[in-house]
């Protein structure tokens, strides 16, 4: 274990058998050889894509998202399964601002959704039972290892795939149907099949 405060380097546990960072150290000290320059400005875009399939009941306005794909660039993952695990997270947080989470107020600036038996969250039955993960990595020259990144591509496009696509099964009834905000909850869409 290194310990900073006391410069030194210790078997956990055992604070006696400890070496300072001094005798870790050649004495000459060390010598990088060896230095990075990337081909750009060092700068590795993660890129996806995303598609929703929704289905709309226009009876009570719940929207069920039936099937999502995500399209994904993060370069050389470390951790494959670290990778499947931010993307399904990432989806279900965007899931939750797409259709559920709304922090609310009455007329004189009190909060409405104070607790989370106010605030709704998205639950299991909620997360698409069909979904598809595709690995589209490419490789980068602006690190050494071919990093890019992933962990909120799912949370940020997420929201943005499924209202579009709930817009689009709206526009089947009134092809002058916009959705404008989020999240798309039971009374919003009811509202938004109304019209004007």
């Amino acid at each position: 274990m290194l310990d900073p405060a006391n410069a030194a380097a210790s078997i956990r546990g055992v604070p006696s058998r400890s070496l300072s960072f001094g005798e870790l150290l050649p004495a000459d000290g060390l010598l990088v050889d060896e230095v990075y320059r990337p081909a750009g400005n060092g700068v590795a875009w993660a890129a996806s894509c995303h598609a929703a399939w929704v289905s709309v009941d226009p009876e009570t306005g719940k929207v069920e998202v039936e099937r999502y794909v995500i399209a994904h660039d993060c370069g050389r993952p470390v951790n494959p399964a670290n990778v499947r695990g931010q993307l399904l997270g990432g989806l279900v947080h965007g899931l939750g601002y797409a259709l559920h989470e709304e922090v609310s107020f009455d007329s004189d600036g009190q909060p409405v959704t104070a607790s989370f038996l106010d605030y709704s969250t998205p639950t299991a039955p909620d997360v698409p039972r069909a979904i598809e993960l595709i690995d589209c990595a490419s490789q980068t020259e602006q690190n050494p290892e071919g990093f890019k990144g992933v962990g909120e591509s799912a949370s940020v496009m997420s929201p943005a795939a499924i209202a579009g696509a709930v817009e689009d099964a709206l526009r089947q009834r009134d092809p002058g149907v916009r959705v404008a905000r989020l999240p798309l909850t039971p009374d919003r869409v009811l509202d938004l099949l109304r019209g004007p």
